[in-house]
């Protein structure tokens, strides 16, 4: 049977326009109108949205367009009050330079799921910290907090700090240890587009202090524990009856203070400190990715 070349073109041209996944042209999407904006084009915009707007709608946009259900948040900020300056911290979204790169931070508040073994009647978790991280492009780069421990431990706390430093932005994430109402435990985390725990420490609460602007910052970045072995559980210590060192792992005496080396990307001090054997700190080294102990020997 001889064909019509003329029905030829036709058949074809009808392929191409009409054929669900024809490869010689374009596959519609369900919804899609020839006015869609592409995705990464949105969650630019959406990022601009939520640096100017700092608002909960902004941020739950965002977030959705990462394919984050953004459920739960409460509001803006981590509910965390300043006595002083908030310089060197991020309080609620901006955007910050660290490592050379751009990146937006976002906190918020969220209200956690409550358990089905919820005590009856028991009032329910008050909201708890989370912080979005963000590249430039508005991609969600690693999300912080938010999730319930199963001992419902919901005393977490989340900082976001340059520490004082002039490059480097840090997410600090700290959680009563339930065995001990004078002891935390501290990760840190540096902003970058490959998120790393460069700290993770366990250490007395009472006392702690560090660099946070650039005046403080001015010889060097740093952490450092004030400390009293006379101290009761709870009891308000003055810094001027507080002692600044203590009996370091090597058994040398030496200050209860670790600091940022800006080159190497990472903190340096004795890895353990403990003032007439109670702890003062002391740092996972096999969890710390930024961490260089200055202690004469690691088998003592």
């Amino acid at each position: 049977m001889r064909r019509d070349p003329n029905c030829l073109v036709l058949c074809c041209l009808c392929c191409l326009l009409c054929t669900p996944g024809c490869s010689r042209g374009p596959t519609p999407v369900s919804g899609a109108t020839a006015t869609a904006v592409p995705r990464p084009a949105a969650r630019r915009d959406a990022a601009g949205e939520l640096r100017e707007s700092k608002s909960i709608a902004s941020l739950t946009k965002l977030l959705r367009l990462n394919d984050d259900p953004a459920e739960g948040l409460v509001s803006i900020g981590s509910g965390m009050k300043f006595a002083g300056s908030t310089e060197g911290f991020i309080t609620d979204v901006g955007a910050v330079e660290s490592q050379g790169r751009s990146f937006l931070i976002a906190l918020a508040l969220a209200q956690v799921e409550v358990p089905a073994d919820w005590a009856s009647g028991a009032p329910k978790p008050q909201p708890v910290p989370v912080v979005f991280l963000f590249d430039e492009e508005g991609r969600l780069i690693q999300r912080f907090g938010s999730r319930m421990a199963q001992n419902l431990d919901l005393s977490q706390s989340l900082v976001v700090t340059s520490f004082g430093t002039k490059d480097s932005w840090f997410v600090w994430v700290t959680r009563f240890d339930t065995a001990d109402q004078d002891l935390r435990f501290s990760d840190i985390y540096i902003v970058d587009v490959k998120v790393r725990k460069v700290l993770a420490l366990h250490h007395q609460h009472q006392g702690s202090t560090h660099s946070n602007n650039a005046e403080t910052a001015r010889d060097g970045a740093y952490l450092r524990f004030l400390i009293t072995s006379d101290a009761l559980p709870g009891e308000i210590v003055s810094p001027g009856a507080m002692k600044t060192d203590g009996v370091a792992r090597d058994g040398a005496v030496r200050p209860a203070r670790l600091d940022w080396n800006p080159k190497k990307l990472a903190f340096y001090g004795p890895s353990k400190i403990t003032v007439d054997g109670k702890l003062v700190y002391e740092v996972d080294v096999g969890k710390s990715d930024g961490f260089e102990t200055t202690d004469l020997s690691n088998d003592k």
